[in-house]
């Protein structure tokens, strides 16, 4: 996978720097964490923060 963004919290996925925009997400609003995986697993920052930070 090329570089890519994902929210810890729901999985969402961008090939860009973004905000989640997913509804119902507990960290909607908050910036997505660049993700170094390749394999599409992203087990790097699935489950790494579950709150936003303040």
């Amino acid at each position: 996978m090329d570089k890519h963004y994902v929210c810890p919290s729901c999985g969402g996925v961008s090939n860009h720097p973004k905000e989640c925009d997913t509804q119902g997400c507990k960290l909607q609003g908050q910036p997505l964490v660049s993700c170094p995986c390749s394999d599409g697993r992203h087990e790097g920052v699935m489950g790494q923060k579950d709150q936003p930070e303040v």
